[in-house]
């Protein structure tokens, strides 16, 4: 008697760890699946190229796509319009899911003014080093004769003189008279 009890007893813990075991995988397998569907696994879209855009005109094609906007730094340009995206990350043609950000840099929106430092009486070299630094782009050196070499003598925008102290928009062309 003692024998057929536990046989019994046994089949019974045997289907009881089977069926629990059958509803661990089956539930197992539904997650996965819900997984997949809410993550959208697979689904991917490409990433439009935003370079060169204003931001409203961003917004309106990244949002096409599902895609969001997030502009992370501002740089001045003068290779591209003041306001636009001069880079994009990820990258236009990069394969990412809906609802993702991309973010981007923008070209300032307006100049900011620089004070042009005292430049007369400096080398070439100092000179150049301290237009790049501010923001200015070195235009001509225009040799002059002089007793010293790589001397500046004077310091101009287009032909007009530029005296240190005068306030004049990033980007600004120095031509330098050495």
């Amino acid at each position: 008697g003692i024998m057929k009890i536990k046989t019994l007893l046994n089949n019974k813990n045997k289907r009881t760890n089977l069926i629990t075991y059958g509803i661990v995988i089956v539930g197992f397998v539904a997650l996965l699946l819900w997984l997949r569907h809410y993550t959208n696994h697979g689904v991917e879209i490409s990433v439009p190229d935003i370079t060169g855009l204003y931001v409203e005109e961003a917004q309106i094609t990244l949002g096409a796509e599902g895609l969001q906007l997030a502009i992370i730094d501002s740089t001045y340009s003068q290779k591209t319009p003041l306001g636009t995206l001069l880079e994009q990350n990820p990258k236009a043609g990069s394969r990412v899911k809906q609802g993702r950000t991309v973010y981007a840099i923008q070209n300032a929106r307006f100049r900011r003014p620089v004070i042009m430092p005292e430049l007369r009486d400096l080398s070439l070299r100092q000179a150049e080093s301290t237009l790049k630094a501010l923001g200015l782009e070195l235009g001509e050196i225009i040799y002059e004769p002089s007793t010293y070499k790589d001397l500046i003598l004077d310091v101009r925008t287009e032909d007009t003189p530029i005296t240190a102290g005068t306030q004049v928009p990033e980007g600004t062309v120095v031509n330098l008279h050495v």
